[in-house]
C-alpha cells in the first residue's frame, strides 16, 4: 500500500503539471493561469506534507500527526532531522520559483482562447487534488474530528467498573512492545527470538484477533486506550503539551486504581518524557517514579542514543 501511494503521489504531481502545460498553450487570461499554478503549488505542498508525515509514521497523515500538530513535538529529538526541513524548504522554494517563471512566460504570449482546453485543465487539476494521498488522509482525519465533536453518552457501567481487591495482591508488569507482532513469537520462523515471552504466554491467558479503535493507533494513544479504557480523541485546542499541567485529569485509569490499592507505580521508557506528554500522563495517573531518557542517562555511564532519543 505504501508503494502504491508513492506512485499515486507522482501521478498527482504529473496531472497538475499537465494542467499547466495545457493552460500555457490555450489560456488567454492571467486568471486561469494563476489559478492553475496556485493549485499546482497546493499539490506540491500536500505531497511534501504527506511525504514527511509518512517518513515518521509509515502510515501517511494519520491521527498521530494531527495530535502532534496540536500538542507539539517536544522531546522528539527533531534536531536530528534538520536535513528533512532543509529538503522540504528547498522543494517548496523551487516550486514557487517554477510557478513564478511559468506564469511570467505564459502571460506574455498571445494565444487563442479554448473552452474545451480550460475544461480539460479543470478536470486535470481536480483529479490531481482528489487522487493525492494527502487529500484522502486529511478527509479521514476530518471525519474523526467530526465524530469526536459529537456528544457521546456512555453506559453507566463504563464509568463505574466493578472491581474486587484480591486478598494477596500480585505484582503488575505492563510491557509496551511497539512494532512487535505475534509472528515474532513463532519459534519455527524465528527460533530462540522471544523465549521469555513464549514462556510467560504458555503460563497465562492471551488474546488474539484484537482490533484497535480510533484514537489508539500510536504510542500515547495506545497507552491511554489500554490503561484508561477510552480512545485518545485529539484535543480541540492548539496549546502545546508543555503548557498543560495535567493529562486527562478526569479519566480514571489503571494507575489511579492501582495507586488507590496501595501499589507503588514506576514507569520506565527509553524516550524523552516530554514527547507526546507521556511523562505528564503517568504523573497525573498515580505513578510515583517516572523515568525517561534524561532520567536514565544520569544512571548509566555511556547511554547510546538512537532514533527519537530512545536508549538502546
Amino acid at each position: 500500500m505504501i508503494v502504491i501511494n508513492q506512485y499515486i503521489l507522482v501521478l498527482s504531481l504529473v496531472l497538475s503539471g499537465l494542467a499547466i502545460v495545457v493552460n500555457g498553450r490555450y489560456a488567454n487570461s492571467k486568471i486561469p493561469v494563476a489559478g492553475s499554478l496556485s493549485i499546482f503549488f497546493l499539490v506540491v505542498l500536500l505531497s511534501a506534507f504527506y511525504a514527511v508525515a509518512d517518513y515518521f509514521t509509515g502510515n501517511g497523515i494519520d491521527e498521530s500527526v494531527l495530535y502532534h500538530l496540536q500538542v507539539g513535538v517536544e522531546g522528539a529529538g527533531v534536531s536530528a532531522y534538520k536535513w528533512l526541513v532543509v529538503v522540504v524548504t528547498v522543494v517548496l522554494a523551487v516550486a514557487l520559483i517554477v510557478a513564478f517563471v511559468v506564469f511570467t512566460k505564459i502571460t506574455r504570449r498571445k494565444r487563442q482562447h479554448s473552452l474545451p482546453a480550460l475544461m480539460l485543465v479543470a478536470a486535470l487539476l481536480s483529479s490531481s487534488v482528489s487522487v493525492n494521498p494527502a487529500s484522502h488522509d486529511l478527509y479521514s482525519l476530518w471525519q474523526i474530528i467530526a465524530q469526536g465533536q459529537r456528544k457521546l453518552t456512555l453506559p453507566e457501567s463504563h464509568w463505574q467498573p466493578v472491581s474486587k481487591t484480591p486478598e494477596a495482591p500480585l505484582n503488575v508488569v505492563v510491557l509496551y512492545l511497539e512494532s512487535l507482532e505475534r509472528t515474532y513469537l513463532n519459534n519455527d520462523a524465528f527460533p530462540g527470538l522471544t523465549p521469555n515471552l513464549n514462556h510467560w504466554e504458555s503460563k497465562g491467558t492471551y488474546f488474539t484477533d484484537i482490533q484497535q479503535v480510533t484514537g489508539s493507533g500510536w504510542t500515547i494513544g495506545g497507552m491511554v486506550a489500554s490503561q484508561c479504557g477510552i480512545p485518545l480523541m485529539t484535543p480541540g485546542h492548539g496549546n502545546a503539551m508543555s503548557g498543560m499541567p495535567d493529562f486527562l485529569p478526569l479519566a480514571d485509569c489503571l494507575g489511579d486504581y492501582l495507586n488507590s490499592q496501595g501499589y507503588r507505580l514506576d514507569f520506565i521508557g527509553g524516550a524523552d518524557l516530554d514527547f507526546a506528554g507521556k511523562g505528564k500522563f503517568y504523573q497525573t495517573h498515580g505513578f510515583t517514579n517516572v523515568h525517561g531518557v534524561k532520567e536514565l542517562a544520569t544512571q548509566l555511564n555511556q547511554p547510546p542514543h538512537v532514533g527519537l532519543g530512545n536508549i538502546r
